[in-house]
């Protein structure tokens, strides 16, 4: 903030003077209070009294006091002139500086180390910087008491603020930090000075409302350990009593504990590795811009246990900055590792798989080298890496089951390339992987079997083809069946969902022609169900989530509606919500059409979320009660000629009530009435779109 000397400018310009007010008749004369003032104002009264002073005809008496009058107003006019002349040479002296000169709000002098906590009150911004800085401000000028590299720092930030260095209060910008990464609000600047040079650092709120922060200003060491020579490089230290430089208050810890840090520079474009393997105590990792630099390019804090890891693109030449660190101040011994994920892994693929299928191999990741991460894990462990080609078409299951350590599973279509999957845990209560995918006869694949943890061991892969078809059901109208997903494999999805889920499928061929209700009522897990034509890898005909509706027990369970005709193979696959596995009912049953019921003598059309199909009938009248918690087994069930409504499309209908059908191609509803759609807040197979209902 910049504080106001003296500015007399706007005050001089209107004749104006600071002071008591002036006596009438005398603004814009000398100051009142001063002798010379008194005096005149003495002398004035006096004149107008001639009889006292003198005869009024020349006597000496009034020439004297007239040429006292005179010489007192030469001298005010002296005295006016002296003050223009001061006025006009503090103007000409503002002119010349521009604005006003300021001062900081805070000296710190040469004092190191500086570990101030202070805030910023809400007021106007005075300054803005080229990293931000659209808030208030405080300033405090400090002298480098000898030449050397400074951090200067605002930790522990309230409400995000920024740091600037300048060489004066309205001088040019020397440096500016907002956040020192996307986990902090903390700023720092590293600034080398001169001995005697004087900055001024300011503190800008990026918010109206001022900020609380700890200002800190130390002198630093840059690295001047190297990480250099062939990759991998690995270095050992300690940190216990080093000083705390590079670490700041944010996700990844460091702002407690002292650390070591060293430059690398990357020998070739690639993505480098960093990682604390080996280190005695909770560590963090930071990586910064160049060789002392304090823009952070990554931190991390425990990726498995107490270690970090990082991997960052790295250009040919670029040097960066790499800082072992301690969370909540811990402290102790470390190795610091350094690799390089290049364009290709140096040793790809460690073994080539016969063409055969199935086929079990058993091996392990003791001696291996870490040539492979990705999205699924694998960065802190070693890995083994096999090529193998398909013999035929058809769907692949590749497993780690019976393997001695929690693996990670990933395909690549060669060893540079990215991947095409990966799977860590096949599920919630199994540490072994498995992949299914289909895949070409000659598509080469490139296996990849790591670690989830760095713990190196026994490994097992399993290559298996698999069947589509699990189940083939009769080929009669209605069927049931059960089982279970918890051992099946995750083949098909749809766009309702079961990417990541195991499925059960079921193939079915219709004896005639004609629409049929598939139902997984009565089973034990969040299921979806989806049909397809022409294989397991052809077109979704339909598929359902939750057939939340008016039929009782919906819950989590799935319902369907396909037409087929006469001989027509369907596919149906049980699947499950994200990755939900357990045991189901799939049931099948032929659909009916509440416009045109077709249900055997006792049944009525009746629905269940988006479907119908023939139950057993009810007395369920117009405007009754169809659905919610307590309608039992007449839930979706109206008397013949009506049809059960949701109550949000029917007003004053509770939770759903029984309409009379209508169909909104060819309406035949009653005075004043409207035949609304009454399908249209669930999903419904397109051969309902004309069913409504009066209202």
């Amino acid at each position: 903030m910049r504080k106001v000397v003296y500015w007399l400018g706007p005050l001089a310009a209107l004749g104006v003077a600071c002071g008591p007010p002036f006596p009438p008749g005398r603004e814009g004369f000398g100051s009142v209070g001063t002798g010379e003032s008194a005096g005149g104002s003495e002398i004035a009264d006096d004149s107008s009294g001639g009889e006292s002073s003198g005869d009024g005809d020349g006597d000496p008496g009034g020439s004297e006091s007239e040429s006292e009058s005179e010489s007192e107003s030469e001298s005010e006019s002296e005295s006016e002139s002296e003050s223009e002349s001061e006025s006009e040479s503090e103007s000409e002296s503002e002119s010349e500086t521009g604005d006003p000169p300021c001062v900081t709000d805070v000296d710190l002098g040469s004092q190191l180390p500086v570990e101030l906590p202070d805030s910023i009150p809400a007021q106007s911004s005075e300054r803005e910087w080229s990293c931000g800085g659209f808030g208030p401000e405080k300033t405090y000028s400090w002298t480098a008491p000898a030449a050397g590299r400074y951090r200067f720092e605002a930790a522990g930030v309230g409400k995000d603020a920024l740091i600037a260095l300048s060489d004066g209060c309205d001088g040019a910008e020397l440096a500016c930090n907002d956040d020192l990464g996307p986990w902090t609000q903390d700023a720092r600047i590293h600034h080398a000075l001169e001995a005697g040079e004087e900055v001024v650092v300011t503190v800008d709120a990026m918010w109206p409302e001022g900020s609380t922060y700890q200002l800190q200003i130390d002198a630093i060491e840059c690295p001047e350990q190297t990480l250099a020579g062939p990759l991998p490089i690995i270095v050992s230290g300690t940190t216990l009593g080093s000083s705390n430089e590079m670490g700041s208050e944010s996700s990844c810890g460091g702002g407690e504990a002292g650390e070591h840090a060293y430059v690398f520079t990357a020998p070739a474009d690639g993505t480098y590795t960093f990682d604390t393997l080996g280190s005695s105590f909770d560590t963090s990792l930071w990586v910064y811009a160049g060789a002392c630099g304090t823009e952070v390019l990554d931190c991390n804090n425990d990726l498995d246990g107490e270690l970090s890891w990082i991997a960052l693109e790295l250009g040919a030449g670029e040097t960066v900055t790499v800082a072992v660190d301690g969370w909540l101040g811990a402290e102790g011994d470390y190795q610091l590792s350094v690799d390089m994920f290049g364009p290709s892994p140096r040793d790809c693929p460690d073994a080539s798989l016969p063409a055969i299928v199935p086929l079990t191999i058993a091996d392990s990741t003791a001696m291996a080298g870490n040539d492979f991460f990705d999205e699924c894990g694998g960065e802190l462990a070693r890995d083994r890496s096999y090529s193998y080609t398909p013999p035929v078409a058809g769907i692949y299951s590749f497993s780690t089951v019976g393997s001695a350590i929690d693996t990670t599973l990933a395909l690549r279509s060669e060893c540079g390339a990215a991947i095409t999957t990966c799977n860590d845990d096949s599920d919630w209560f199994t540490v072994s992987s498995r992949i299914v995918v289909e895949l070409e006869a000659g598509a080469t694949q490139i296996i990849v079997v790591d670690g989830a943890t760095p713990t190196a061991g026994a490994i097992e892969l399993a290559i298996e083809l698999l069947s589509c078809v699990d189940e083939v059901a009769p080929a009669t109208t209605t069927w049931s069946t059960a089982g279970s997903t918890l051992a099946g494999a995750n083949r098909v999805g749809s766009s309702c969902g079961g990417s990541a889920a195991p499925d059960w499928i079921v193939e079915w061929t219709a004896p005639a022609s004609g629409t049929y209700v598939a139902s997984t009522l009565g089973s034990g897990y969040d299921t979806l169900l989806h049909a397809r034509t022409q294989g397991c890898g052809g077109p979704v005909m339909s598929c359902n989530d939750d057939a939340l509706g008016v039929a009782p027990g919906n819950g989590l369970s799935s319902r369907i509606e396909v037409q087929l005709g006469a001989g027509e193979t369907v596919l149906l696959a049980v699947d499950g919500q994200g990755s939900d596995a357990g045991p189901f009912n799939l049931s099948l049953t032929p659909a009916c059409d509440p416009l045109a019921p077709n249900c055997a003598p006792g049944e009525v059309c009746a629905r269940s979320g988006g479907t119908f199909s023939c139950r057993p009938g009810a007395d369920v009248g117009e405007g009754e009660s169809c659905g919610g918690a307590f309608c039992g087994a007449n839930c979706g069930v109206c008397n013949p000629g009506l049809v059960c409504v949701s109550g949000l499309l029917h007003p004053g209908c509770g939770e759903a009530c029984c309409g009379r059908v209508c169909d909104l191609d060819a309406p035949a509803c009653g005075p004043g009435e409207v035949c609304t759609a009454a399908l249209s807040n669930v999903s419904a197979a397109p051969w309902h779109a004309d069913l409504g209902f009066c209202l």
